[in-house]
């Protein structure tokens, strides 16, 4: 075992490098689709992406002969996990089963990246890789606008559509994911690698590539996604400025912002007066949709943006995002050395296999925190949440110099404010292999 050495220094063998490439573009197709074909089939196939990945690792270690690589990153990483470890099975003795399922939801996209960071793909199977990622948006904005058109009872989860408590967010493009945020980053990061693709690697992304992502970014609602990418649009205008390439890039800026400011005005509209004419001719007929009166079909993105201003808070419904960190909190200030354990505080784990703490401070069954920050401060306590804070530090120390990377970081730590940003394996992968693509394919993203 080597610590602290640059990964890639020796080149993967040509074969683990196309299993690794395959294993990506098998990713990209599969985990957008992934809570549908668990519906039709059964929910071992989220499965697939944990096992296939593992076996990769399996072959790196193999040809590596067990020789790897640490990062300071990952020994931050191991320590964390080490520690909740202690917690949950030595303190207070839950099940090695509720600490592995909660490892395999943060960590294994995070093997997926060591692999691929040491592995490397090229330039050309990265285009590739943006591509396949486009060519899921444009799939997952057309059943997203069926979606939209049925009110969300044609071709969505019946379940999915029961479970949205939210008035406002009724009128939220889910899609395929079954959630507007998820929609929201995986849109955001396909637009940061479209964009790399087109000035980093020279490979042209078309206006109406652009248009399909800002729409469905557009229809998901989603106020996190879009004030990141707002800033990252900002961003490049300052580069273009610093740069002198404004000018030169004018025209096609404009372009493509009056075709995808056009396209997300006019789908949105055309889809919200089809709805209506749809729930007036066929749902409102049938008493099985009654409780859709009291949802808010024609809620509007610049709706969602009104709430920043109010203090919007459903009455009687406790399970809001405050509330969460408020509790969070308290239990924090029982356990505030190695915290509650995996699994115990509105994380994967906990959905599946409950929580004691639920009756005591008052949370209901099958709560999600929508926090990265608290459930890791709640489960793991002081100790663990230093060592997480060191494991983050580092991945910035770490790319540091890649303006780039450093944006994706700031991104996805802002995704986590919102929620549990490393146990969403779709957000998770892109956002890791964001961070592994070779420096050299990158060389300054902003010049």
């Amino acid at each position: 075992m080597q610590l602290f050495q640059k990964p890639g220094k020796e080149a993967a063998s040509p074969r683990l490098n196309r299993a690794a490439f395959l294993l990506t573009l098998f990713l990209c197709i599969f985990l957008p689709l992934r809570s549908p074909l668990a519906d039709l089939t059964t929910s071992a196939v989220k499965a697939i992406p944990d096992v296939l990945i593992v076996l990769l690792l399996l072959w790196y270690l193999v040809e590596k002969r067990l020789r790897i690589s640490l990062l300071p990153q990952d020994l931050f990483f191991l320590g964390f996990l080490l520690t909740a470890f202690v917690s949950t099975c030595l303190v207070h003795h839950y099940s090695i089963l509720r600490y592995v399922y909660q490892v395999r939801s943060i960590g294994i996209m995070y093997i997926f990246y060591y692999l691929l960071r040491d592995i490397r793909l090229s330039r050309g199977q990265m285009i590739r890789v943006v591509k396949t990622l486009q060519s899921m948006a444009v799939v997952l904005l057309a059943f997203g606008c069926i979606e939209k058109l049925g009110l969300k009872t044609i071709a969505f989860s019946w379940d999915v559509a029961l479970s949205i408590y939210a008035p406002d967010n009724y009128a939220r493009m889910y899609s395929l994911f079954y959630n507007p945020n998820t929609f929201g980053t995986f849109l955001v990061f396909t637009l940061l690698l479209s964009m790399v693709k087109q000035r980093c690697w020279k490979d042209r992304t078309p206006v109406w590539m652009y248009a399909v992502l800002i729409t469905g970014l557009y229809l998901s609602m989603s106020r996190s996604s879009v004030m990141i990418f707002a800033l990252a649009l900002v961003i490049l205008l300052v580069v273009e400025l610093r740069e002198h390439t404004l000018r030169a890039h004018a025209k096609r800026y404009v372009k493509t912002v009056i075709v995808c400011i056009l396209s997300a005005v006019i789908v949105s509209s055309a889809l919200s007066a089809a709805g209506s004419r749809y729930y007036d001719a066929v749902l409102s007929k049938d008493e099985k949709y009654d409780w859709l009166v009291k949802m808010q079909t024609g809620f509007t993105m610049k709706d969602r943006f009104g709430e920043l201003g109010e203090a919007y808070m459903y009455s009687g419904v406790s399970n809001l995002r405050i509330f969460f960190f408020q509790t969070g909190l308290k239990v924090y200030r029982d356990y505030p050395i190695l915290g509650t354990g995996f699994g115990t505080f509105g994380t994967s784990a906990s959905l599946n296999y409950g929580s004691p703490l639920y009756k005591t401070y008052g949370l209901m069954d099958g709560f999600y925190a929508d926090d990265q920050y608290i459930t890791i401060l709640v489960e793991t306590g002081t100790i663990g949440t230093i060592l997480f804070a060191g494991f983050l530090l580092s991945i910035l120390w770490y790319y540091r110099k890649n303006p780039y990377k450093l944006f994706c970081c700031v991104a996805f730590g802002w995704f986590g404010i919102f929620f549990t940003i490393f146990e969403i394996q779709i957000a998770a992968m892109l956002f890791w292999l964001c961070l592994s693509v070779d420096d050299t394919l990158l060389g300054n993203p902003m010049e």
